[in-house]
């Protein structure tokens, strides 16, 4: 993405799969550009009313001024659409038990009730039940994260530290306040080169 997209907990509620997944669905340098009609990504489809919907949700919780744009909204739901397929190929799987375990612990975290948060999400034009769907995909996808691309396992030798700071003696000194910020640089790039595998293997049109 040409932004990174920053999840506005303070309100309780998340947008949609485009925000949820800002983490893990950054576009490619070679996105596409919506041209206004729906995308068929491996036979399945993206509907330009998806687009538009959560193009104007972006603009509902104020992220018009991080340049959300429409192609921003079509790259990263396609990305999400091949992760989704992916997991599906291999078997990825999350129960009933465990969405709803999710669910609840997102209402005492964001310390609304089930009320609130549904009258948050219909001030979006989203509801409830696309919220718990979106949980659910968000699940998904980080179980296949963690099983394909490994992220937990990621480390960073000296080698690579020295390399990254470019032999910067003043951020070598402060090694401890930076090594973890360099690591979930690290962790972020293996996912975009994952994603950007799925893209290159992908009918997307």
């Amino acid at each position: 993405m040409k932004k990174r997209w920053i999840i506005i907990l303070a309100i309780g509620i998340t947008l949609s799969l485009t925000l949820i997944f800002s983490k893990f669905i950054n576009s490619p340098t070679e996105e596409i550009h919506y041209n206004g009609k729906d995308i068929e990504v491996n036979s399945e489809t993206i509907a330009s009313d998806d687009i538009e919907k959560e193009y104007q949700q972006s603009k509902n919780l104020g992220f018009s001024n991080l340049e959300v744009s429409k192609d921003d909204i079509a790259n990263s739901l396609i990305n999400e659409k091949l992760l989704l397929q992916r997991a599906d190929k291999i078997g990825i799987i999350v129960s009933d038990e465990e969405q709803e375990n999710t669910f609840n612990n997102f209402l005492t975290n964001s310390k609304l009730s089930e009320e609130e948060l549904n009258t948050q999400l219909e001030s979006t034009g989203s509801n409830l039940e696309e919220f718990k769907l979106e949980l659910k995909n968000y699940l998904i996808i980080s179980k296949l994260i963690d099983k394909e691309v490994k992220p937990n396992e990621i480390t960073l030798s000296d080698k690579e530290f020295n390399e990254l700071t470019q032999d910067d003696l003043d951020l070598q000194n402060v090694k401890f306040l930076i090594e973890d910020e360099l690591i979930i640089q690290k962790k972020q790039e293996a996912i975009d080169n994952y994603i950007e595998k799925l893209r290159n293997g992908a009918d997307i049109n």
